[in-house]
């Protein structure tokens, strides 16, 4: 029998080898059907864009991108469930969906909750892998969400996803307003112009530290922000008609704090070979599940970054890598996902991002959370990254990771639009230059 484009994407990605393969199969060709992705789009995929983009030679990055694309799929299992009118009720997050909340309401709703952010899946995919992401983009544009504005595309993916039908309307939808101060907006938009019947619970957080805090390090700012969860995670408890234990969050958070220390070896062993083996953006597909709740959950994932662990070590006593021994190695705040031709200009010229900020595991992270009370550890976690501390906090992260992983220079600048994000890309560029001499 003839294979199909799908049957390549499936090997490629591991995923013919699945015990559900063939239910995989079924939800996938669906779910191409409403991504708008032909035949054409999916060989292009398979043997032009994703070859040039990613590392497929290592086991591990295509099972890394087979446990994304499973679950990409699950969102068409979900909303072929809710046609159905099965009893499963939804809850999606916004930038960064930070596992551990997510993960812990997982736990304790099983099959009758689906977890996700699917904005940033598609983007993750759609956009990344398949150069396809435009025409939604476009849509959210013609709806009023202007380029002009500077309006962040991630939003734009989501409110196209929404307002098309692509993606189902959520129960509850857990805005973080940590970071992204435009994602309850885009909520109080999509629900004008959908007329969607969702809950909508919001966690906020004054960026108020001064400079010189440590802000993981304050007792009060735990408390705070801790107290926040609890109030949202009961909100969000009732919405779904499920209740969280204290069990299940303290399992979520080893689960983020294990994998977490994953990300951080691999980031370190890769960045530490010459030549560098694995591109960023390789590194930030297992990276992905740390702000995108897997309803699928962490096991795939997990098995896929231990394979390709040891895939980098093997490569870096071969001496095998993108770019000659001894090419120039630049960091980032973070590489965007949805933008792998910049990295591979650069490996063109003998140069390769080894590092984005959050890839890069702190010694603070590496340490066990001081919190006893499982909200105080979720607070404690956000509080450890760097979209989560103040600039002051930030700066010191950005010296200390900088002197660990030793990059010849730092391109920034990619979210100079994120009103809280594009201050790191300028006051902080300047005084950890100062600091490092790092350029």
């Amino acid at each position: 029998m003839t294979k199909t484009a799908h049957d390549e994407l499936f090997e490629l990605t591991m995923l013919d080898q699945a015990e559900d393969a063939v239910e995989l199969m079924h939800y996938w060709k669906l779910g191409a059907q409403d991504l708008g992705l032909t035949e054409e789009d999916i060989s292009f995929a398979v043997h032009n864009w994703m070859p040039r983009h990613l590392d497929l030679q290592y086991k591990g990055v295509r099972m890394c991108v087979g446990a994304t694309l499973r679950e990409l799929i699950d969102i068409f299992r979900f909303k072929d469930r809710k046609r159905k009118g099965e009893d499963v009720k939804g809850i999606y997050g916004v930038l960064p969906a930070v596992l551990a909340p997510y993960q812990s309401i997982k736990y304790a709703g099983g099959d009758k909750v689906y977890t996700s952010f699917p904005d940033l899946l598609l983007m993750f995919t759609l956009q990344a892998w398949f150069h396809k992401g435009a025409p939604l983009m476009e849509k959210a544009e013609a709806a009023g969400f202007s380029y002009g504005a500077r309006h962040c595309a991630l939003n734009k993916i989501g409110i196209a996803g929404r307002m098309t039908g692509l993606i189902p309307a959520p129960d509850v939808m857990w805005s973080w307003g940590l970071v992204c101060d435009e994602a309850t907006k885009v909520d109080e938009f999509l629900q004008t112009m959908t007329d969607d019947k969702w809950i909508s619970v919001i966690t906020r957080m004054p960026h108020d530290t001064y400079k010189g805090d440590e802000d993981y390090q304050l007792e009060d700012r735990i408390k705070y922000l801790g107290s926040n969860l609890r109030d949202s995670m009961a909100e969000c408890e009732k919405a779904l008609g499920i209740k969280v234990s204290e069990e299940d969050m303290r399992r979520a958070a080893d689960d983020f704090g294990r994998f977490m220390g994953k990300i951080g070896q691999l980031t370190m062993l890769n960045a530490a070979a010459d030549p560098v083996p694995l591109r960023n953006s390789t590194l930030t597909i297992p990276f992905g599940l740390a702000s995108i709740p897997f309803n699928t959950g962490v096991g795939y994932m997990e098995e896929a970054i231990d394979i390709l662990m040891e895939e980098v070590k093997e490569a870096a006593a071969k001496g095998e890598g993108l770019t000659r021994k001894g090419a120039a190695k630049v960091g980032a705040y973070f590489n965007p996902w949805a933008t792998p031709w910049l990295e591979r200009i650069l490996i063109e010229n003998d140069c390769v991002f080894i590092f984005s900020m959050p890839t890069a595991v702190s010694k603070a992270q590496m340490v066990p959370l001081k919190s006893t009370d499982p909200h105080e550890q979720f607070a404690e976690q956000w509080l450890q990254i760097n979209f989560g501390m103040g600039c002051g906090c930030d700066i010191r992260n950005w010296v200390e990771k900088i002197e660990m992983l030793k990059p010849d220079a730092m391109i920034l600048g990619f979210l100079d639009y994120d009103r809280w994000l594009g201050q790191a890309q300028k006051r902080n560029a300047v005084e950890v230059e100062e600091i490092t001499g790092v350029p």
